[in-house]
């Protein structure tokens, strides 16, 4: 992908998000170059089955009225993608990481959320999340 959503959003800053969600802390309360590069290592490969590429429906004819150089590379260009990512280690096993990105959706959005589970391991002090919570 030379251009696109997957381009600009999903290979950039999506994935830095999401190495950021999933890095190990260290023992300064930070995320260290070392344990975001970890989790990029430990992210399975994918499959086409978890991607979904799709272009907004005036794309094309929008594109080609500026550029007819480059018209029929333009009509393949994605302008939303979503993946389905699992990070395979220790934290995460199991854990489905949906990245997605589209332009001209209708409204500006940006957000990270995180449904948590039921704790195998809560013993009923109060201290745990508790499934079904989310934080956005």
């Amino acid at each position: 992908f030379e251009c696109g959503v997957v381009r600009d959003m999903l290979q950039n800053h999506l994935t830095s998000l999401l190495t950021l969600v999933a890095c190990e802390v260290g023992s300064h309360g930070r995320c260290t170059a070392e344990s975001m590069h970890a989790v990029l290592r430990a992210i399975e490969p994918v499959r086409p089955s978890q991607v979904l590429l799709g272009q907004y429906g005036d794309y094309t004819s929008h594109c080609c009225q500026d550029d007819q150089a480059n018209c029929e590379a333009m009509s393949r260009t994605a302008t939303f993608a979503s993946v389905l990512l699992h990070v395979n280690t220790r934290e995460w096993s199991g854990v489905p990481f949906v990245l997605a990105s589209g332009k001209s959706m209708g409204e500006r959005r940006a957000f990270i959320t995180l449904h948590y589970k039921a704790n195998p391991l809560d013993t009923g002090s109060g201290n745990s999340c508790g499934a079904g919570r989310r934080l956005t």
